[in-house]
């Protein structure tokens, strides 16, 4: 089955405005899914080519030719498009021994409009049609079917916050995206997830330059924290993890802070409700020797307090970066930018050992998370591993290999939890409680898709 690929019968010589633009931007096709499937995006016409730039060109030719590169034949094309005659007939498919299925689907106009004639409550907030229409429209569409807010959802007379816990969680994810869009300088009291001597709730005002230039290494155009965050795991996505490569890692209940380093005497760290603390007496030498100075870096990462019996250890646990050293590093894959953080700890670490730099004066130490092949998951999972560790941990966080680092809410960047019964539940930009059908995943299933995908591979 193949998600994107189009149809028509009869053939008119397409006009270079006819093809939507951004079609032009669109990537071609997806990796190979389990085995047998894979999403492309609709080829043009064979005698239309000339009208496309060189670079943009997309035929049924060059489909079938990534598929013999892949190792794969294509057999079967499901044509869900509804589109005119500029994109591929169905005759090019035949021509070439590949079967052609078309199910004509609606476009996103007609689609907006059945949804909100269906739900009773028609669609009621103008953002999520202004993002629809954004992502998969065309000027065509008028965004004009917003419905104003049935009363009986008012907040009228509620209070403004019901709870100022702070989030203790290395993902940042136990919340929708909306609702993180409300944590710009909410707290009356911020505090660092501890008292802690060498840590300072800074100013407002140079706060503020804090928080732009951390958005700007991230490219984050909004601002709310800008730090990548995954979303839950479910019965819809969960396959994803045996679709190499992921690692994996254990998700340690802590609290979520990037850290900035702007230099020696600059060093600040940023939790998720946006609240900055400068960070004294805390070094990241670029040498072993202690010669220079990391400048303009930004890790993120979970700070975690260990336990061992009556004695406490407070621990920052590195697990990625973005800026390192003036140079932009957040477009590389994860596994470069795992060697690049993991680099910055060792070189802190041999500083340490040579003499170099002396830590005693550190409110708590650095740490370099690990990430391993999927199949660590099962071992993870155990209750050896478990029993190891002096911090909680309440599931697995599992990341994609190739990826950049992308701020915001990531799709590809999954997390599962042990108690995850409300995993899929969350607050919409409508203040409505939103408890999805999306169905949890049990460890026992986890498990079993990752055996089988181990036998599979033969690791």
């Amino acid at each position: 089955m193949i998600n994107d690929i189009s149809l028509s019968s009869g053939i008119a010589k397409y006009e270079p405005d006819g093809i939507l633009s951004k079609w032009l931007n669109c990537p071609t096709k997806s990796t190979i899914i389990n085995g047998k499937f894979v999403a492309f995006k609709t080829p043009i016409v064979h005698q239309n080519k000339d009208t496309i730039p060189p670079e943009k060109q997309w035929l049924c030719d060059m489909l079938i030719q990534d598929m013999k590169k892949d190792k794969k034949k294509l057999g079967l094309v499901i044509d869900l498009t509804n589109t005119k005659p500029r994109y591929t007939i169905n005759t090019e498919y035949i021509q070439k021994d590949v079967d052609y299925r078309s199910i004509l689907c609606e476009g996103i106009d007609e689609s907006i409009a059945l949804f909100a004639a269906t739900r009773s409550l028609g669609i009621s907030n103008q953002i999520y049609l202004d993002k629809l229409i954004q992502l998969y429209g065309n000027e065509s569409i008028e965004s004009n079917l917003g419905s104003p807010l049935p009363t009986r959802f008012s907040t009228a007379g509620l209070p403004e916050s019901t709870t100022n816990e702070r989030p203790h969680d290395d993902t940042n994810s136990e919340q929708g995206t909306e609702q993180i869009q409300h944590e710009i300088h909410t707290e009356s009291d911020p505090k660092f997830a501890l008292n802690l001597d060498n840590v300072k709730l800074i100013d407002s005002e140079s706060a503020d330059r804090i928080r732009l230039k951390c958005q700007k290494m991230c490219n984050w155009d909004q601002q709310t924290f800008p730090g990548s965050r995954p979303v839950s795991m479910d019965r819809e996505n969960f396959t994803m993890i045996v679709q190499p490569p992921y690692k994996v890692s254990w998700k340690a209940n802590g609290t979520r802070y990037m850290m900035l380093i702007e230099d020696k005497y600059n060093i600040y760290m940023i939790d998720r409700n946006n609240n900055v603390f400068k960070i004294n007496n805390l070094w990241f030498p670029l040498d072993p020797n202690c010669i220079n100075h990391l400048e303009n870096t930004l890790l993120d990462g979970v700070f975690v307090i260990d336990k061992t019996g009556n004695v406490e250890e407070y621990l920052y646990y590195v697990y990625d970066i973005v800026w390192c050293n003036n140079e932009n590093v957040s477009q590389q894959s994860f596994t470069e930018r795992m060697k690049i953080y993991k680099n910055i700890i060792n070189v802190r670490n041999e500083a340490v050992r040579t003499g170099h730099m002396d830590n005693r004066s550190e409110s708590f130490s650095i740490h370099k998370k690990e990430f391993w092949d999927l199949p660590a998951a099962l071992k993870l999972l155990g209750d050896k591993f478990q029993s190891q560790l002096r911090h909680e941990s309440d599931g697995l966080i599992f990341q994609p290999v190739k990826d950049p680092y992308m701020p915001g809410e990531f799709w590809r960047v999954l997390k599962w939890e042990k108690d995850n019964t409300n995993a899929n539940a969350e607050t919409t930009a409508d203040g409505i409680i939103n408890a999805t059908t999306k169905r949890s995943v049990s460890k026992d299933l986890l498990c079993f898709v990752i055996e089988e995908h181990i036998a599979y591979e033969n690791y």
